[in-house]
């Protein structure tokens, strides 16, 4: 019996270690040597449930031109049982409120909820949010930016490349202030 406690603990041990260490290097390769690359287009529902298209390069009534600058774009994925979330949502919206940033397009990706559940979520958590609410159902758009844990906040320059990735809220005053700077940058 000590034998397969023993055992039992050695690979407990192991996976643990194996877990921590995975997880810090891919942390680091998301956080640290961060490669940019293009956006990945997508379409999703709004808690209104009508499709909205997000392209390579879209103008300001969201047609696609190859030849035309977009504009920046904050994509935030996040679930509506993270409370950090929901601090990470005012933010955004201050963010959206703020005429330094005016050219700046927020859009934010519910994952794993249903639509009918968010839109009820919307208008009782804040129903003057300033950017798009859609919904990702089936975790799709969160898979093919290889979101793994929420919130996850990507920076999206003009040219239509992901330069910047948050993993985890940004709540605090000095990934707030990253977010700012890199923000500022994209513009």
């Amino acid at each position: 019996m000590k034998k397969i406690v023993l055992t039992f603990s050695f690979f407990l041990v192991c996976a643990v270690l194996y877990l921590g260490f995975s997880r810090d290097l891919l942390i680091k390769n998301f956080t640290g040597n961060f490669e940019p690359y293009p956006k990945i287009d997508f379409i999703l529902k709004d808690v209104n449930n009508k499709n909205v298209e997000y392209q390579l390069v879209q103008n300001d009534n969201g047609v696609s031109k190859p030849e035309a600058k977009s504009k920046p774009i904050v994509l935030f994925f996040w679930t509506k049982s993270c409370s950090v979330c929901k601090e990470d949502l005012t933010f955004l919206n201050e963010i959206g409120n703020n005429q330094k940033f005016k050219d700046v397009k927020i859009v934010s990706v519910a994952s794993a909820e249903s639509l009918n559940s968010m839109g009820a979520f919307i208008k009782k958590y804040k129903s003057n949010l300033n950017y798009p609410v859609l919904v990702d159902s089936n975790n799709e758009v969160a898979a093919k930016y290889d979101v793994y844990k929420f919130p996850e906040t990507f920076l999206i320059n003009r040219e239509g490349m992901v330069f910047k990735r948050f993993i985890g809220a940004i709540s605090s005053n000095e990934v707030r202030e990253e977010f700012i700077n890199n923000l500022t940058s994209s513009i």
